[in-house]
């Protein structure tokens, strides 16, 4: 913006500048103009002076007739005709005549006035040339100044175009940037609203993860104890099958006592009346032995159910411990999904977290460009009204270019003009 300031700032100085060349110009062609005048004058001058050295001529013959002869008379008078015709070359006194008569000096008063007639025809001669080729220099440099004012205007009226697309393109970019800030705003509000549910996932992940730790200590808590359970499950078996193994000798001791009291029942009915309380006695030890029989057979009875519960709890506990290896390595697996969760959790909350610096970030950029916008505005608006005062200050200069190249174009034809009247001016000896 300041390289255009600075071109427009020389182009209104050129104008300037040329409006005062401009101005010279139209003082230089008036001074051409003056002297042209002032030649024409001195032309008429030279007529007049001529007319008048004819009638004095005339009167001198008149007064000479009687003095001198006739032929230098007349060679005087063709000479002054032919000086009146334009011819600055003649010479009217000669040898024979420049005596100090009257009609001698008359002759030399002509060559003086004639020699210095010749001068100046040789100077409007110059002059006219100097003022031929000035004037058409000064033609051509105003035509150019027209052509150049003419590109000047075609090109400021060209930068105007631009720099009015350049102010709508610009307009156009703010409302775009002030739609993108909205968007950025409300992506914001949602970044805002995706963070706190990071931060809060985070939170239940990491409470997910310790109640996982928490599970998984309790899993290999109640598999220790099924273990324990396990071991006494063995120790039952075994102490169950020593139970047996005494209830098998129980039953064995009760049926030999069934056996020795059958046999003391015989052995005291064999004794009479002797024997009876043997019998008695005989008869308790055998009632005895079949209770113990009983009992004894209660009790094997006993132990293979409780062998059996044993077996079942035994394969229960086996499926519960395998249960139990499973239900850790699926909270342990747990465990490490949580863990998993609450790393992602971290990372999610860190992008959100930084996408939200990023919208901040971009929101203040987003700012400046818009401020810097409503300033390039400004700068391109006032770039428009330098080029509007440039394309009037080159409309007006083109105006008075015309007014000169007209004044010229006469300056031209005059020079001209009084350039061909000398040239029939003969000054040459």
């Amino acid at each position: 913006m300041n390289v255009f300031k600075n071109f427009t700032t020389q182009l209104l100085a050129w104008i300037l500048v040329t409006s005062f060349i401009t101005g010279g110009a139209v003082g230089f062609i008036t001074l051409q103009l003056t002297e042209l005048e002032l030649a024409k004058g001195q032309v008429m001058l030279v007529g007049t002076a001529v007319a008048l050295l004819i009638s004095v001529l005339g009167g001198g013959v008149i007064y000479l007739i009687a003095r001198r002869p006739l032929k230098a008379i007349e060679s005087a008078s063709d000479k002054a005709v032919e000086v009146g015709n334009g011819d600055l070359t003649v010479v009217f006194a000669s040898e024979s005549t420049t005596d100090r008569s009257e009609m001698g000096r008359l002759l030399l008063s002509m060559d003086n006035m004639v020699e210095h007639l010749r001068e100046q025809g040789t100077n409007m001669r110059y002059t006219a040339d100097q003022l031929t080729g000035s004037a058409q220099e000064i033609a051509a440099a105003v035509q150019e100044g027209n052509t150049a004012g003419e590109s000047i205007r075609s090109a400021m009226n060209a930068l105007n175009k631009m720099l009015e697309d350049n102010v709508n393109a610009t307009y156009s970019s703010m409302d775009l940037l002030g739609a993108v800030a909205r968007t950025m705003e409300n992506i914001r509000t949602e970044m805002a609203s995706a963070l706190d549910s990071a931060s809060e996932m985070q939170q239940e992940a990491e409470s997910g993860k310790g109640l996982a730790s928490t599970s998984v200590d309790a899993m290999h808590a109640i598999a220790g104890k099924v273990e324990q359970s396990s071991t006494l499950n063995s120790q039952l078996t075994e102490k169950t099958g020593e139970i047996s193994r005494i209830t098998d000798v129980i039953s064995d001791i009760s049926a030999q006592t069934n056996l020795l009291a059958l046999n003391a029942s015989i052995e005291a009915a064999r004794a009479g009346e002797h024997g009876r309380g043997f019998a008695v006695v005989a008869a308790e030890v055998k009632k005895l032995a079949e209770q113990t029989a009983n009992s004894t057979q209660e009790i094997t009875d006993l132990i293979v159910d409780v062998k059996r519960l044993v077996g079942d709890t035994s394969s229960s506990m086996a499926n519960v411990k395998a249960e139990v290896e499973t239900g850790v390595g699926l909270v342990e697996k747990a465990g490490g999904a949580f863990a998993t969760i609450h790393s992602s959790a971290n990372e999610v909350y860190s992008h959100v977290h930084s996408v939200d610096a990023l919208l901040d970030e971009s929101r203040g950029q987003i700012d400046s460009v818009v401020t810097n916008s409503a300033g390039i505005v400004g700068m391109v608006e006032e770039a428009s009204r330098y080029a509007t005062e440039v394309t009037s200050a080159a409309s007006q200069q083109a105006a008075s270019l015309g007014e000169v190249n007209g004044a010229m174009t006469e300056l031209v034809r005059v020079a001209e003009s009084l350039q061909n009247e000398t040239e029939q001016v003969k000054v040459e000896m």
